[in-house]
Order: C-alpha cells, then sequence, then structure tokens
C-alpha cells in the first residue's frame, strides 16, 4: 500500500515539531470566509439544510424528461411549512434589515437556498450571521405554530412524509418525523418551486399581499427588532435558535418539553465574487427541480463510493462504476517530451477509441490532456476522469458533468480523501494519477459489485 506525505504549511510543519499542539482542520461546508467582512456590503448565496434532511418543506413532483415550460415539468408541491416560508418568513428579513434585500428564494423538501444582497452596513454589532440565525428561528416558530395546528406532523410520527431520508437517532427531525435513512443512500439536491407551475420567483424587499410583517413574538425580535444571537430572553419573547420554548410561550403548548429545531446548526454561504457569477446562481436554482428529479432516477450514479481498492489505492468514486469494465479502455498521458505529430497521433487513437465505445481514462492535468478529454466530454463519449481532490459529503457533479453521470457516460475517481486547502497539485501527485490511469486501463474489473 502506498503512504502519502501529509502536505502541510510550513508554519504548520513548525508548530508541530515545537512541541505545540496543532488542532486537526474541521472539514465542513458551513465555514465561514475568514478573511470576509459578512458586517459589510455583499451579495451571497445561503443554504439552510433542514435536521436531518426531511422533507417538511415539500414534495417533488413532475417528469424530468419534459421540457421545463412543460406543465408536468419536475416541480415541488409546497407543505404548509413551505408556504409559510414562501409567504411569511422571508418577507421578515427585509422588514427588520431594510440594508438587506432578498433576490432570490429557492424552497426544496429537504432544504431552501435564498440569494440575498447586503446593500448597507449592517447595525453595530450585527453580521450576516444574526440576520440568517433570526430568520432561522422564525422558520422553526412557524414549524411549532403548524404542528400546534395540526397542519403538519406531530412531533415523532412519520404522517405523510416523502421519500425514504430521515435523520440520525436523537435528532430534531427524528423527533419531528421518526423515519431513517438507509445506508449509502442519496440524499435530495439543492432546488426550487415557489408558486404555481414550481417556477422560482424573485422576491424584492417589500412584503407580498397578504403576508404577516413581523411584531411582538416574532421571530426577528418584538416589535421587529432583531435580538444579538445568544442573548439572554426574557420569558414570553423569542427564544435562540434551538431552545426549549416553555409552556405558554407564543409557539409553546401545554407542554414544557424541549421542542427541536427546524434547521441543521449552521448554513452555508458563497460569496458573489466575478462576473457572471449571479446569473450562474440563478441558473442554478432554476434548474434544481430537474436535477434532483434525475437524481432520484439515477441514485447509484451520484452515490459517493467509498474504499474501493484499484491497484495499490483505496479510492472514491462517484459515476459509473461499470465503466471499469468495459472491456477497451485507455490512458490519456501526454509527456512534454511528445512532439506536435506525435500528439496528433495519439489523439487520433484515443478520439477513435472513444467513438468505438471505448473509456478513455485520465487526470487531465496537461493543457493538451486537456484538450483531448474536453472534445471527448463535447462528442458524449464515456470517460474516467481521476482526481486529486476526494468528494464532499454532500458532492454532486456540476453543469455539463451531471449530465454525463445522469447519462451514465462519467466516473470521477479520487484516491485521496476530500479536503478543503487550496494548493497546486504537487508532482509527486500528478505521477500518481498517471500511474493510476495506467492501471485502470491495464487491468480487469469484472467482478464489481452490483
Amino acid at each position: 500500500m502506498l503512504l502519502l506525505p501529509v502536505v502541510m504549511s510550513r508554519k504548520r510543519e513548525e508548530a508541530i515539531a515545537a512541541g505545540i499542539h496543532v488542532n486537526d482542520i474541521q472539514h465542513t461546508m458551513k465555514r465561514r470566509t475568514p478573511s470576509h467582512n459578512y458586517c459589510d456590503k455583499g451579495t451571497y448565496m445561503l443554504t439552510l439544510v433542514v435536521d436531518g434532511r426531511m422533507p417538511l418543506f415539500g414534495t417533488l413532483k413532475g417528469d424530468e424528461l419534459v421540457p421545463s415550460a412543460a406543465a408536468d415539468a419536475p416541480r415541488v408541491v409546497l407543505s404548509p411549512l413551505g408556504e409559510a416560508i414562501r409567504d411569511r418568513e422571508i418577507a421578515k428579513i427585509s422588514a427588520v434589515y431594510p440594508m438587506v434585500e432578498v433576490w432570490k428564494l429557492c424552497i426544496m423538501p429537504d432544504h431552501l437556498h435564498i440569494i440575498v444582497r447586503v446593500k448597507e452596513k449592517l447595525p453595530e454589532s450585527k453580521h450576516l450571521g444574526h440576520v440568517v440565525s433570526g430568520f432561522m428561528t422564525g422558520c422553526t416558530r412557524a414549524w411549532w405554530a403548524l404542528v400546534e395546528e395540526g397542519k403538519m406532523p406531530p412531533f415523532g410520527k412519520p404522517k405523510g412524509t416523502e421519500g425514504s431520508a430521515s435523520a440520525p437517532a436523537g435528532s430534531a427531525s427524528a423527533l419531528a418525523l421518526g423515519a431513517s435513512v438507509p445506508p449509502g443512500s442519496v440524499p435530495p439536491g439543492p432546488g426550487s418551486a415557489l408558486g404555481a407551475g414550481g417556477s422560482v420567483s424573485p422576491l424584492g424587499a417589500s412584503v407580498p399581499p397578504g403576508s404577516v410583517p413581523p411584531g411582538p413574538g416574532s421571530a426577528l425580535g418584538a416589535g421587529g427588532s432583531a435580538s444579538p444571537l445568544g442573548a439572554s430572553v426574557p420569558p414570553g419573547s423569542v427564544s435562540p435558535l434551538g431552545a426549549s420554548v416553555p409552556a405558554g410561550s407564543p409557539a409553546g403548548g401545554a407542554s414544557a418539553a424541549p421542542r427541536p429545531s427546524l434547521f441543521e446548526k449552521g448554513y452555508n454561504d458563497k460569496i458573489l465574487l466575478r462576473p457572471g457569477q449571479l446569473d450562474n446562481w440563478k441558473r442554478y436554482l432554476d434548474d434544481n427541480p430537474r436535477r434532483l428529479a434525475i437524481k432520484r432516477q439515477c441514485p447509484d450514479y451520484f452515490t459517493i463510493m467509498q474504499h474501493i481498492t484499484i491497484g495499490e489505492w483505496s479510492c472514491q468514486m462517484v459515476g459509473n462504476r461499470f465503466l471499469l469494465t468495459v472491456p477497451d479502455r485507455a490512458a490519456v498521458i501526454v509527456h512534454h517530451a511528445d512532439s506536435d505529430q506525435e500528439f496528433a497521433q495519439k489523439k487520433a487513437r484515443w478520439l477513435a477509441l472513444g467513438e468505438m465505445g471505448g473509456v478513455l481514462v485520465s487526470a487531465a492535468i496537461a493543457t493538451r490532456e486537456k484538450e483531448v478529454m474536453r472534445e471527448a466530454m463535447d462528442r458524449g463519449y464515456r470517460l474516467i476522469l481521476l482526481r486529486e481532490n476526494g468528494f464532499p459529503p454532500l458532492y454532486k457533479p456540476a453543469g455539463e458533468s451531471f449530465m454525463a453521470c445522469s447519462e451514465g457516460r462519467l466516473l470521477q475517481i479520487s484516491p485521496w480523501e476530500y479536503h478543503m486547502q487550496r494548493k497546486t497539485i504537487s508532482r509527486e501527485q500528478c505521477l500518481i494519477l498517471n500511474r493510476l490511469a495506467e492501471e485502470i486501463a491495464g487491468e480487469n474489473y469484472d467482478d464489481l459489485g452490483g
């Protein structure tokens, strides 16, 4: 088994050598960007996930094969809670923080996305986390109220839920719905549907007709003011996210038992940094119902496979693993010493193999390797792409890779675990990936499990 050196910064190595305890990096998609000022102006795409990924917001309907404008196109039919978030809770953000505009809301069965613009500096001692925390608290309290009114399933009773998703034992969603997730199942992906036909509608700062502005007892503070995160809460006022609600409180019932929080702890944010990024976000959200429908039709192609042995490596994979069993496979590796004529001959052979249904295997590191794999992808050939980085827990391919996975013509493989470091691939890693490509191209894998 090949043991790889751990890549560390010079300062980290020096600290360890000096006997200083250095905490391991906790890889999470919910870490804030350390250098960014979340109190100032900015545009963000936020992702909030229901605890345990329970489908409390709605149900996916429609056919992934029909055009997006068709009546039966994929869409999310919102639950009473999803409607409450769309019609009331989202408007409270701009009502309490006028400098925060909601540009787009996207609700899926088990999570939601919001594109927000902070157009002025937030009030003193406030940052984006306070805005999100207030919104999450409001949604949680709306959920409690709907359960109390009998419009959502009671806590602890799996009534009217969708799919096979479930929460870990003891989590808030397990208390709410009590279902369970089979090991290796694929959680639903992001998406959106806000109204008739499942279309996603941008929302402005104004409160929609019929919505309820925040007032005393709302999630954003008594009288419409937001309470600082973590501040003490007087009896009868808004409790922090996840805190127990005493009997007799606005959203409490006769029982003094703690009630579960709606969302997982924390949230993910993406910061708008470059031209065209906002339009990409919007297209991504508009396409999410269709993407989720495709993932549910082809769950095996979007499940992260762990500890698959290939030669001396224990690999992670996403995609069609049976591409490893296709008889004709070729490693696309271009050397610096290859002349233009030699490269042209190799490229012609590789593309001819792809045309005949063979599989091209490459890390696509060198420019000319990228050229071959780019043309092969454009032509719809079968590909195995090797990666320097592994896959985060909820990974899903993006763009054309998503479609290639859904059609069973792409497999992504990494011999390393996932990391969140920004680093340039080393020469040693390039050589390892090329050796892995040659191993895959030269060996038979007919004994893969079904």
